[in-house]
């Protein structure tokens, strides 16, 4: 990387001499030379300057008023004071628009190469941290705030992006705790991007949840997109770790389309136990998503289980959860058929053990976060045992009491209403307290809560049974008066958005 440097000084032998001492240290190049602060500000117009070394005193406009301006229209170059005066006041001016160094003269080669090596490391810093500002702005479809004025990405034609996922992709669930978080901290990002050959730049963002990330890549020629190959291999090997790699485009505003479409993707690619490395090409992620055919799970495996469960044979029920685990195995089943296969079993379970549907939406949660927290089929099959095993004997109908029922029954049945905590009060008699200590000590989530659960199952099964609808339409039916509103709480609860939902 080569720092452009413009020196401000009204004398000429000490500009001279500034800059062969500048220019023997590798990486600095003196761009220009100004005698005063307003033909600097010239320069900077119509040249990328990285450093500016400045002269106190000077004629038409001096280095104080210089770095004034500076400070406010370029606040990502460094400047330096360097000054035959030891005037406190000079200095304190300076440090008010965060002058990077005071020098005085005359200037020493050692003290100067030290300070340019300091200035090198901010610079990098600073540009990296810039570009990454703007290529986060492309994705988040935003625009870049005032201090990216100019372009800060390298002038490079191509770029592409991938979607990364250590582990599976949590869903609804917390995922402070879930494995690909630890996994990531892990990697050194700046050892990982060193490995890549050729004249490409690399860069890693932070994704939607703790378990994915964004990787950038810039390159000259479409055939360096293979070097994303390099970083894959270079990823620790102690989890498994899913990446998509989106087509190369010379259009930067695409790669905010290609990520999304790449999530939606990397959910119904990711399989427990399996790393793996996909190019995705530009068609399959223009196409519409097609359903996978469902793992086939007949009664009696469901009607086994809960006996097993109601039993307490904990070994043959581990033993029946590993079966079916084998054969997602085998097929390679995605995190997205697992999910919906496992969510299938859990309410058979419950069904079969109680005569009831299932009341709480604890074990589903509980259900989720042990896919969440899955680093193999072994690990994954106790977390699920234990899950079915608590919802087999937690759904009992008998054993809640009957303003529970009461109340979840109001909820399920009044979903499009506008419910408060003060309108249960008054319809059930209690204050409102009480009733979401009762209904979370038997529910596992307050009647509130309970019912975004509700509305946001029937929002998915009338996107899925009438895909034509508007999200506005969709909405008003299961009870939220403000669009904006219902994605917002769509998004945080079942982790996409209603149209990436819709798409998926």
């Amino acid at each position: 990387m080569t720092l452009n440097i413009l020196i401000v000084e009204d004398e000429p032998p000490i500009a001279r001499s500034l800059k062969a001492l500048i220019e023997q240290l590798p990486g600095m190049r003196v761009a220009a030379c100004a005698e005063h602060g307003a033909e600097a500000l010239d320069r900077l117009e119509r040249e990328e300057i990285d450093v500016v070394f400045t002269d106190v005193s000077m004629p038409v406009m001096g280095g104080i008023e210089l770095m004034s301006a500076i400070y406010e229209r370029y606040p990502d170059i460094v400047t330096v004071v360097v000054s035959g005066y030891q005037d406190f006041e000079y200095v304190r001016s300076a440090l008010q628009y965060h002058a990077f160094d005071y020098m005085l003269k005359p200037v020493f080669k050692p003290d100067l190469h030290r300070l340019l090596e300091k200035i090198a490391e901010l610079s990098a810093r600073r540009k990296s941290e810039a570009q990454t500002r703007q290529l986060a702005a492309l994705l988040n479809r935003t625009t870049p705030g005032d201090e990216l004025v100019r372009d800060a990405l390298p002038d490079l034609p191509w770029y592409a992006l991938a979607v990364v996922c250590a582990g599976t992709m949590p869903q609804s669930y917390s995922d402070g705790a879930i494995p690909g978080k630890s996994y990531w901290e892990q990697v050194d990002w700046g050892e990982l991007s060193s490995s890549v050959g050729g004249n490409c730049r690399f860069w890693m963002m932070d994704g939607r949840t703790a378990a994915e990330k964004i990787v950038i890549a810039a390159f000259a020629e479409p055939r360096d997109i293979a070097e994303f190959e390099r970083i894959y291999a270079k990823l620790p090997e102690n989890l498994f770790v899913t990446m998509l790699v989106g087509p190369e485009t010379r259009k930067r505003e695409e790669l905010a389309d290609f990520h999304d479409a790449l999530r939606q993707l990397l959910y119904r690619t990711v399989s427990v136990g399996q790393s793996r490395m996909i190019f995705v090409e530009r068609s399959k992620l223009e196409a519409r998503a097609s359903r996978e055919r469902g793992l086939e799970l007949e009664s009696a495996e469901a009607e086994a289980l809960a006996l097993h469960l109601r039993r307490d044979e904990t070994e043959a029920a581990a033993g029946a959860i590993a079966g079916l685990f084998e054969r997602c195995a085998e097929r390679e089943v995605s995190q997205a058929e697992l999910e919906s296969v496992l969510q299938q079993l859990l309410h058979r379970i419950v069904k079969f053990s109680s005569g009831q549907e299932v009341h709480s939406t604890l074990p589903e949660i509980e259900l989720g976060e042990a896919i969440a927290k899955a680093v193999s089929y072994p690990s994954l099959t106790k977390d699920v045992l234990r899950v079915y095993a608590a919802a087999a004997v937690r759904d009992q109908a008998q054993d809640t009491p009957p303003i529970v029922l009461d109340v979840e029954r109001f909820l399920r049945e009044h979903y499009a209403e506008s419910i408060t905590g003060e309108e249960l009060s008054r319809r059930f008699g209690f204050v409102p307290s009480y009733i979401t200590k009762l209904f979370r000590a038997h529910r596992g989530v307050s009647p509130l809560q309970y019912l975004t659960r509700v509305r946001l199952d029937k929002a998915k099964e009338i996107i899925r049974g009438e895909p034509r609808l508007m999200l506005k339409e969709i909405a008003q039916m299961v009870g939220y008066s403000d669009p904006l509103y219902f994605s917002r709480v769509f998004r945080k609860e079942v982790g996409v958005w209603p149209s990436e939902y819709k798409q998926g």
